[in-house]
């Protein structure tokens, strides 16, 4: 939903919509204050909620029937590496212009770094194994599957930008010894499903951030403090009317779970969670995908603010939809034994910056030049 102050929004009475790069579920934002364009008007104390049309408040979903019918696998029947391979394949070599971005939108949780690792993988191994069409099969799906990737979570990506500044500022009054009443956090929550979600999830990152520091003697203290201020900046905005149709709420329960990676719980707890959350398969899967397309998201952006975020979303994505953890595992690319004179470098790191250089060549990267 779209969150806007009365006054505000009969104060526009016009129709505000973002650019065609950003379009989804949150495109529709309200036009006056007793109509909306593409969904419903609800009011709630001072503040007048916008319900958007559509499935999915953030992670773009054109229709349930997307999810329906180009969704690989279940939570019954897991999908594997080799069926989403086979979909993504008939989806980037299909003649309709949205079939890949369809698949995108149903699987995008599915195309995370251990798939494409694995489809790099098998691309370098059809090269090496001197199968060249299978090679530049796989090579042009990952290059279009990447952009597909880039351009589904462009919208918050640039969202959590934002969210990490109006988030640095409510935590800044804390600094002055003026801690921030709820309508305050609310205020800075944002305007739209999406900038709400982005301020929701910058917070949840940060105090797995935080969370990961409490063992380090020198920081312990300060940790703490930093937790307690987060853990009532995400209360705020969990308790807030608009946190079930930012798809927030479901997500913060998942969340309450400790990480499955550290064994202090079977998954057969995440997934009773999961069934008491969203009774119906179609519901849960849908859940189950925004668990792991937030999961994606998180792992675009800062390695040492957002990996701990990423390992938590990843795992509890992992058990729910697989029932156990997915490990990382190293493939056989059927690497060639180099030919000819071994070659003699000035230096080791003149080595490792040409052997690189290699690497990226083989996967198709062009490296530019800087003079």
């Amino acid at each position: 939903m779209a969150i806007k102050k009365k006054k505000e929004v009969a104060a526009k009475g016009k129709t505000k919509r973002k650019g065609s790069d950003d379009r989804g579920a949150d495109d529709a934002v309200s036009q006056g204050d007793d109509e909306t364009v593409g969904g419903t008007m609800t009011a709630v104390g001072s503040t007048v909620m916008t319900v958007l049309a559509g499935c999915e408040p953030v992670f773009q979903l054109a229709s349930r029937e997307v999810l329906a019918n180009q969704r690989v696998g279940s939570l019954a029947a897991s999908p594997t590496y080799e069926s989403v391979l086979a979909a993504l394949l008939a989806a980037a070599g299909g003649t309709e212009g949205d079939a890949l971005e369809m698949f995108v939108q149903a699987n995008r949780d599915l195309l995370d770094y251990r798939f494409f690792y694995r489809l790099t993988a098998d691309m370098l191994r059809a090269d090496n194994t001197g199968d060249t069409r299978r090679a530049a099969t796989l090579r042009d799906a990952r290059a279009r599957a990447v952009k597909s990737a880039q351009l589904f979570d462009t919208p918050l990506f640039k969202e959590v930008g934002a969210a990490e500044g109006r988030l640095g500022g409510v935590l800044a009054q804390y600094v002055q010894g003026r801690p921030p009443a709820p309508s305050a956090v609310l205020e800075a929550s944002g305007d739209t499903p999406m900038a709400a979600f982005a301020f929701w999830f910058v917070t949840i990152a940060a105090m797995s951030a935080w969370k990961a520091k409490l063992n380090v003697a020198a920081v312990a203290d300060q940790a703490q403090n930093k937790l307690r201020e987060l853990a009532a900046v995400r209360a705020a905005i969990e308790s807030a009317p608009f946190a079930a149709d930012s798809g927030i709420t479901a997500l913060a329960a998942l969340l309450e779970l400790p990480n499955p990676a550290m064994g202090n719980e079977p998954p057969e707890t995440a997934r009773r969670l999961l069934a008491e959350l969203e009774a119906e398969p179609e519901a849960a899967l849908a859940l189950v995908r925004r668990l792991g397309c937030t999961y994606c998201q998180a792992s675009r952006h800062g390695f040492k603010a957002y990996n701990p975020a990423v390992q938590h979303l990843a795992a509890l994505h992992d058990v729910l939809l697989y029932g156990q953890l997915q490990p990382l595992l190293g493939q056989d690319i059927r690497a060639r034994p180099r030919g000819g004179p071994e070659k003699v470098y000035d230096s080791q790191m003149v080595q490792v910056a040409y052997e690189a250089d290699t690497v990226l060549k083989n996967a198709g990267f062009e490296i530019p030049l800087f003079w």
